[in-house]
């Protein structure tokens, strides 16, 4: 029986596994934290600030990622050294 698809005990952020004698497994995906069943998402932003992101840069934080967003006046993906004068 398969019991990650009959029962869904992860969390829609998690990757369920069927492991022998009935049981599962739930691991929360990259980007999120938690027990498996509950995965909430990391705010990489507020945890890892200033690493990401080039100095001209926001970071904005999005469900299981972050993105950063060049300041106005410059242009580029806005990761760390991306960022260029208009």
């Amino acid at each position: 029986i398969d019991q990650c698809a009959e029962y869904q005990p992860c969390s829609q952020y998690a990757t369920c596994v069927n492991e022998p004698r009935g049981s599962v497994t739930c691991t929360c995906k990259a980007g999120y934290t938690g027990n498996g069943t509950m995965c909430h998402d990391i705010d990489e932003c507020r945890v890892k600030p200033g690493t990401a992101c080039d100095k001209n840069a926001k970071c904005k934080n999005t469900q299981g990622s972050f993105r950063c967003i060049c300041d106005e006046g410059f242009t580029g993906s806005g990761l760390q050294g991306q960022c260029t004068g208009i």
